[in-house]
């Protein structure tokens, strides 16, 4: 065997995948050359609301990595889920209990190989594999563990169920309807996908553009909230222009203070969102109002800073991405927890 395959589970385990940076690596580069104006998981939890039911309560994730899927839709989890996420790295899932946590998404973590999985039959309502059945050396046996399957496909329960697997949502045994055999039917002979949806405008991007900048800093990835800038500069000051990934990162390896699960223990709250589009130009302009909490072991739950942005937008490529971002405080408390200087 060659010094790497896709399938050889030491390496995997160990090299590739031995901890969460080759992963965020690969994510940063999807992210910053991907062409769907709605990023991969935000898309991807939107198929999953839509296909599950009030009866849903039990999921799996398994193979999920730095958990990014629930990071990023932690305020959209419903209440009702007993969430369980899994991996066969083991720094994958440190990352991942740390980051999660970190995000407030009540999850219970553990290490598993998806071919020995250790849950009894018929666990879940919810099975996912999201972008990793390519590695795993048995296939077959993996979807053949009655741990894989759903209660629906056990037969304890007249439940439909989905699982994600890398080619998206694939309907495994068990009822199905008339009306959605139908919808398949249409969908079919005319050449849409039951999958496609339309794309939203521009105002929905830049919302998102904004709301990844308080998702990025939160969960301590400061390579991402760098990369939102490739193309676009922050204005540190009246004049002071921080422009481009390299400048922008080192900005915010020099000012914010990390914690042992590589977070700033922070939650920047992003509120009164103002866009303004002028889609003919291909700019664009809003506002907004921040809030940051933070909570450590020396410091309790409180707001640290209020204030609010002023950010200006362009397309490249076809896409909106910064151009410009001020950002105005107007109310401070205690910073010394977040901040390596002293903000004056």
């Amino acid at each position: 065997m060659g010094k790497f395959s896709d399938r050889d589970p030491e390496y995997l385990r160990n090299v590739q995948y031995g901890n969460a940076q080759r992963l965020q690596t690969r994510g940063s580069i999807h992210d910053r050359f991907s062409t769907n104006a709605v990023g991969w998981h935000r898309w991807l939890f939107d198929l999953i609301l839509e296909r599950t039911s009030e009866a849903t309560v039990d999921v799996v994730d398994l193979g999920a990595g730095t958990g990014a899927l629930w990071r990023q839709n932690s305020a959209r989890i419903p209440r009702r889920w007993k969430l369980r996420i899994t991996d066969f790295s083991k720094g994958m899932m440190e990352t991942a209990t740390a980051a999660l946590g970190a995000s407030g998404v009540d999850a219970q973590c553990s290490i598993v190989d998806v071919q020995t999985v250790p849950f009894a039959d018929a666990s879940f309502d919810l099975v996912l594999a999201n972008h990793m059945l390519y590695h795993v050396p048995d296939r077959s046996r993996a979807l053949s563990r009655p741990t894989t399957r759903s209660r629906a496909c056990s037969g304890t329960s007249t439940k439909k169920w989905r699982v994600i697997t890398t080619s998206g949502f694939t309907r495994m045994p068990g009822p199905s309807s008339h009306s959605e055999r139908d919808e398949s039917s249409r969908s079919r002979r005319d050449g849409t996908s039951l999958l496609s949806r339309p794309m939203p405008q521009s105002d929905r991007e830049i919302e998102n553009l904004i709301y990844a900048y308080a998702e990025h800093i939160d969960a301590g990835d400061l390579v991402a909230v760098a990369e939102l800038f490739r193309h676009g500069r922050i204005e540190a000051a009246p004049g002071i222009m921080i422009e481009g990934t390299e400048e922008v990162r080192r900005l915010y390896d020099s000012s914010t203070r990390l914690y042992e699960n590589g977070t700033p223990r922070t939650r920047h709250v992003t509120t009164n969102v103002a866009i303004e589009v002028d889609d003919e130009a291909g700019t664009a302009s809003a506002r907004a109002y921040f809030t940051v909490f933070q909570q450590t072991d020396e410091l309790p739950l409180q707001p640290i800073i209020a204030g609010h942005y002023h950010d200006s937008f362009h397309q490249v490529d076809g896409r909106w991405c910064f151009n410009t971002r001020q950002m105005f405080v107007d109310l401070t408390g205690d910073l010394s927890h977040h901040l390596l200087f002293e903000l004056r």
